[in-house]
């Protein structure tokens, strides 16, 4: 059964559930509605699973407990946040679309974030009719609408982790740019470089590990 998570301590039978907690950038200094979600279930539900997210720091509450099992995406900055971590590649590594055949080759997207989580240094990178293409959707819309949208262009610039995997997968000319911690760096070198190489990383800085 799928809930949104509003919704999750409705359920009827959720003392002998398993509950899985989708991943992403929900565990750090920006967002924290990932670990308050898990700190108001580990007591009332019989075991977590947080797919794979970005643990950034802080927070990085609760602390590791019996039926909590953690899943990282990358395998350097998250992993030293919480060493209870097991590595694994962000979810959206793991849908299969058909490549651009012949697409639109002159058509360029920008889609950089316009939220707490924005890199000021990647602004200047920003086109002038940027799409925040990640807004028009949430984790309950279909991913066939989104590839689709990404299909009417052939390069993208953006700082929006899950564009730049599906512009890798769909075979555009991809550049990632930083985000204000090093989610994206971190996501890069452990998921897309040496993979993909229509997808290159721009504005790069070094982070303290």
């Amino acid at each position: 059964m799928e809930l949104r998570r509003e919704r999750i301590l409705e359920h009827r039978n959720l003392a002998a559930s398993h509950v899985l907690v989708g991943g992403g950038g929900g565990w750090c200094e920006f967002w924290h509605t990932t670990p308050e979600l898990v700190s108001s279930l580990k007591s009332k539900v019989r075991s977590i699973t947080v797919l794979p997210t970005t643990f950034g720091v802080p927070p990085t509450e609760p602390e590791p407990t019996e039926g909590v099992r953690l899943f990282a995406r990358d395998n350097s900055y998250s992993l030293g946040n919480r060493s209870d971590a097991i590595f694994c590649h962000d979810m959206a590594f793991y849908l299969s679309p058909e490549p651009v055949q012949g697409g639109s080759p002159l058509n360029h997207l920008s889609a950089f974030r316009n939220d707490g989580e924005r890199d000021r240094a990647s602004t200047q990178f920003e086109d002038p009719a940027n799409r925040d293409l990640s807004l028009e959707g949430d984790g309950f819309s279909a991913s066939a609408g989104f590839y689709d949208r990404l299909r009417e262009y052939g390069s993208v610039n953006t700082d929006r982790l899950h564009v730049a995997i599906a512009g890798a997968q769909l075979g555009l000319d991809v550049t990632l740019y930083p985000s204000a911690y090093p989610k994206i760096e971190s996501v890069y070198r452990s998921s897309l470089e040496g993979t993909f190489p229509n997808v290159s990383i721009g504005g790069h800085r070094e982070h303290a590990p």
